[in-house]
């Protein structure tokens, strides 16, 4: 993914655009915590996600998803805290996450007791 978002595409192909969008595997489990952690709040997508981001990837990566237009952040009004929501490109990506936890129910050593995506094993694919 460009730090620009309103760059064009390197190539005409539709698997390199979203590539530059979510090619990078911080921003897939943001969007994953987004999605099936149901966590709203940068503290909770910091301390949720077992993969342990850093907090400046994360504040990177949730820049990066608001400026592609997967999520939108609504602002912390006084003692209130930022929250982040999927758009409807984001709610698009679902179908994606659930291929991937699949491929990696059936090809890698994930499995679905993790609890994220809790439709891998009913959807997935047999051995």
């Amino acid at each position: 993914m460009t730090g620009d978002s309103h760059r064009p595409p390197r190539s005409g192909c539709a698997i390199n655009a979203a590539i530059e969008v979510l090619g990078d595997p911080w921003s897939m489990l943001v969007l994953r915590d987004v999605i099936f952690g149901k966590w709203r709040h940068f503290r909770e997508l910091l301390h949720g996600s077992e993969e342990r981001i850093a907090s400046n990837i994360l504040g990177s990566r949730l820049k990066r998803l608001v400026a592609a237009g997967l999520l939108t952040r609504e602002e912390a009004t006084r003692g209130q805290r930022a929250a982040y929501s999927l758009t409807e490109a984001g709610i698009q990506t679902l179908p994606v996450m659930v291929a991937m936890g699949n491929w990696g129910l059936a090809h890698r050593d994930g499995t679905a007791s993790c609890g994220c995506v809790p439709s891998c094993s009913a959807t997935a694919v047999p051995s």
